[in-house]
């Protein structure tokens, strides 16, 4: 379960941006220890989502011949508000490719790359194209048994 605000310079008025709070829940099962699954839906938009997750390599410490975790993870989501009237569900819908990739190199400091590559098939042409590469990162560095900075 996800909730999210609006921003909250409204005040009183918009109790905080309590007013127009979205709220996203999904179900996500793992299948088996390499393979999950979910099913989502969200306020905005009405957005209806899935997706899966396979992990195809994990890191073993202390041997060279998996030095680092390899994971896809797919998305599929289709707006089923009444944006655009007359649009049909092929065009409201949009996908995303991720591959993971990540690697523990202490016990204290672990580094994560995703590079991602996400279509829509619908789009305002003056705002940009259908698909999109992206990459993102993530690291964590363990300051304490409880405390780490991420």
């Amino acid at each position: 379960m996800a909730h999210r605000f609006e921003a909250l310079d409204g005040g009183l008025k918009t109790m905080f941006g309590l007013d127009g709070a979205a709220a996203h829940i999904e179900f996500d099962y793992g299948l088996t220890d390499n393979v999950m699954v979910g099913l989502g839906r969200s306020t905005i938009n009405k957005i209806v989502s899935g997706f899966v997750k396979y992990r195809m390599m994990h890191q073993e410490i202390g041997s060279g011949n998996k030095p680092i975790s390899i994971a896809y993870c797919g998305t599929a989501e289709v707006t089923t508000a009444e944006l655009v009237p007359d649009l049909s569900a092929v065009f409201r819908t949009s996908y995303a490719n991720q591959l993971i990739l990540a690697r523990k190199f202490s016990s204290k400091f672990s580094l994560q790359l995703v590079p991602s590559f996400v279509w829509k098939n619908y789009i305002d042409h003056e705002k940009g194209k259908n698909g999109r590469f992206a990459m993102g990162t993530g690291l964590r560095y363990r300051l304490s048994k409880r405390i780490s900075l991420n």
